[in-house]
């Protein structure tokens, strides 16, 4: 008789298991296993079936509740992850019962048995239907057959595949990745306290002064404010954009020079500490990134794709996955390509502005000051340049909708000017809103609310909807009545924005003056 106590670390063991059963948990061969070593079984069928009862959309008008049908696919196998996590963490072997047919699966499962300092084991059944590669990473394999299933003698084999897994094998995976290593996503924020100890910064490995971007959750990456927040390279998103930074869901990094990262011997595109590393070796775009649009800085995010990261634009409205930049402060993500377009196009797509940076211009540094706010154009701060009309101007001076805005020029003004935001007051604010209540009935919800910030002039309506019904949902059943309105308005007027927010004439802004106080 084998002893499961024998077995010095947990266990994971997976397999697609659809032998026969009167059960509602798996198949017989998971069955046996789980009441064998006495451990949860965790069939993914059944955590499938009990979200069913839960609906995952809901109506239109409570819109902040949906989850994109693809977010909603993969949900049953992240929350099996989750248990069987849980499991681990407190010594104890899981079978799962899942679909390994999709490889991110098995790469989700590697990454399990890592985090969970466990072994991971799948059940492959000898039948001429079934043939799926499992090959990701050092994953051991057990063939089955369900007709000869003898648990104790599959407990056996599972005991003598592990003793025989080699030293030289723990030796090549040891000198690949130095231990200990937290793979995890570095979020940066800044810092600005004076550093005691003599520490470099990771993009010029010069030493560490002044302010700073650190992580805080490690000392592994640590920036120069002016690294963070520089791009040397940015000018390649208005030439020639790599596709990882332009696609909503990139299925490579196509990158040539590759760099590693302290702790890996060799470039991982599996390491997330790898992938960072060789996005600041490249500098195509900021690290730290400070949009116009959002109150917070971004951190820019760049995950291995066995993480299979997703997020809901708040730009777009589009699921992308890998690739963002995120404020870890609100939860708000956004694709490079929504928040840093390499090109835009002004005065009815007349004129052409690149994305730019003085650093660079590495063999002949330039000096620009911006042609909206006339403010100098910091060494290393991005802005957008015409070389139509010899023009530049601050990423933050750009209009809303710059398609329909046109620029002064330096030789020949043309009476146009910037015109900040000029505030609506209480009382036509709340008539804006009002008025979005499309079916009369008391009541905002997010679409409408969407609408009412649309006609209002924000360039992200849905972000600023979802945004506001956070902040004045008080009895979160997802809709705005008359009370929480006013909690609405006090938002709006804290973000400062007004009908007026770009580049208009003389003429033009005297007669929205003069319609605004007629709303």
């Amino acid at each position: 008789m084998i002893k499961v106590e024998n077995f010095q670390f947990p266990l994971i063991i997976a397999m697609e298991d659809h032998s026969g059963s009167q059960s509602n948990n798996g198949g017989k061969v998971s069955q046996e296993l789980a009441k064998f070593l006495r451990c949860p079984l965790i069939s993914e069928n059944d955590v499938a079936e009990a979200l069913q009862k839960f609906p995952l959309t809901t109506s239109s008008k409570s819109a902040k509740y949906q989850v994109p049908n693809e977010l909603a696919q993969h949900l049953p196998f992240e929350a099996v992850i989750q248990i069987a996590s849980t499991q681990l963490s407190l010594g104890i072997n899981v079978v799962i019962n899942t679909q390994l047919s999709h490889p991110a699966n098995v790469e989700k499962l590697v990454q399990l048995e890592s985090n969970g300092k466990a072994r991971l084991i799948i059940i492959e059944f000898d039948t001429n239907d079934q043939h799926h590669n499992y090959n990701v990473g050092n994953v051991k394999k057990l063939l089955v057959d369900e007709e000869s299933f003898d648990v104790e003698e599959v407990i056996d084999e599972m005991s003598t595949l592990l003793q025989h897994t080699t030293e030289d094998n723990a030796i090549k995976n040891q000198k690949k990745i130095k231990p200990p290593t937290i793979d995890h996503l570095h979020a940066l924020s800044l810092s600005e306290k004076p550093k005691e100890d003599k520490l470099l910064c990771k993009s010029c490995s010069n030493l560490i002064s002044g302010s700073c971007y650190e992580c805080v959750d490690c000392n592994e990456f640590i920036l120069h404010k002016s690294c963070g927040e520089s791009a040397p390279n940015v000018k390649v998103l208005s030439q020639n954009r790599p596709s990882f930074l332009s696609e909503v869901k990139p299925d490579q990094y196509d990158l040539e020079d590759m760099q590693k990262c302290a702790n890996c011997e060799e470039f991982q595109d599996d390491c997330c500490d790898c992938l960072l590393q060789t996005h600041l070796r490249h500098g195509f775009v900021p690290t730290i990134l400070y949009p116009k649009q959002h109150e917070h800085f971004l951190n820019f995010i760049i995950m291995p794709f066995k993480y299979n990261y997703q997020y809901k634009c708040c730009v777009c409205d589009e699921l992308g996955s890998s690739v963002s930049y995120k404020c870890y402060d609100c939860f708000y993500d956004v694709h490079v390509n929504c928040i840093l377009p390499g090109t835009i196009k002004m005065n009815n797509g007349q004129y052409s502005f690149f994305l730019d940076s003085s650093s660079s211009h590495h063999d002949e540094p330039e000096d620009h000051s911006c042609d909206v706010c006339r403010r100098e154009i910091d060494s290393r701060e991005l802005f957008y340049r015409c070389e139509q009309r010899n023009l530049a101007i601050h990423m933050k001076c750009v209009p809303a909708d710059p398609i329909l805005a046109d620029i002064p020029s330096r030789k020949k003004p043309t009476g146009l000017k910037f015109v900040k935001s000029i505030p609506y007051t209480e009382a036509q604010l709340r008539q804006i809103f009002k008025s979005a209540d499309r079916d009369k009935d008391g009541l905002l919800s997010v679409r409408e609310l969407s609408e009412a910030f649309k006609s209002l002039g924000f360039l992200y309506p849905a972000f600023r909807a979802h945004r506001a019904m956070r902040i004045a949902d008080s009895n979160r059943d997802g809709y705005i009545d008359g009370k929480e309105l006013e909690d609405v308005i006090k938002y709006t007027l804290k973000i400062g924005h007004g009908p007026v927010d770009g580049i208009v004439a003389d003429e033009d802004l005297r007669v929205q003056k003069k319609e605004n106080n007629h709303i």
